[in-house]
């Protein structure tokens, strides 16, 4: 996987950014010295400050008030199944979410990435950043952010690991396979509200 490749690099190199594909727009690499990843509490997974930076750029003409609402409809999704709130979460990154406001006649749409513009959106990577829900820590090996929010998760196994644990499934198990009763998921399941794509 390409995604090995490049985390590889890093650890040995111990490289501030690089690129993870062949465009131009290069993704930052961050680590436990990031202010929010030192400060934040363990269970916070949006970089809320980042976020609301974007929005502003994304959306223009756009009050604070009606950005950081977006942000509160973004981290406060309820629905007791995970699948829901990542099915709920799918559409306001595809669609954007709608504000009621009273400051515009038309209750405006947010957008939480630009698709149209790559340039308005921050894309982040980070790797060994602990998590806790009140179960058991987490510590996954990958996640990349776009906008502050985390929307791919990486469990990475090496070759040079033992060959029994090193294995697609074991990584697939660890992240929680296809269910909420196990691995990542059940432990920090807001991780996976936002999670768009995982690997292994």
């Amino acid at each position: 996987m390409i995604f090995r490749r490049k985390i590889n690099g890093i650890r040995k190199h111990n490289r501030r950014s690089y690129n993870c594909s062949s465009s131009k727009n290069g993704y930052e690499f961050i680590d436990e010295n990031d202010n929010w990843i030192s400060y934040r509490k363990l269970d916070e997974f949006i970089n809320s400050d980042i976020l609301l930076t974007c929005l502003r750029k994304i959306n223009p003409g756009l009050n604070d008030e009606v950005l950081k609402e977006a942000i509160k409809v973004t981290t406060r999704l309820e629905n007791p199944s995970l699948f829901e709130r990542n099915f709920a979460f799918h559409k306001y990154l595809v669609d954007g979410i709608t504000i009621e406001s009273k400051d515009y006649q038309i209750n405006p749409l947010v957008r939480l990435v630009d698709f149209n513009k790559i340039g308005n959106n921050v894309f982040q990577v980070c790797h060994q950043v602990k998590f806790n829900e009140g179960k058991n820590t987490r510590i996954p090996d990958v996640i990349i952010y776009v906008n502050g929010i985390p929307l791919v998760v990486m469990e990475l196994k090496s070759f040079d690991e033992n060959a029994t644990d090193a294995t697609l499934e074991k990584a697939y198990e660890q992240l929680g396979q296809n269910t909420e009763c196990s691995g990542y998921r059940y432990d920090i399941p807001t991780l996976f509200n936002f999670n768009c794509f995982f690997g292994y």
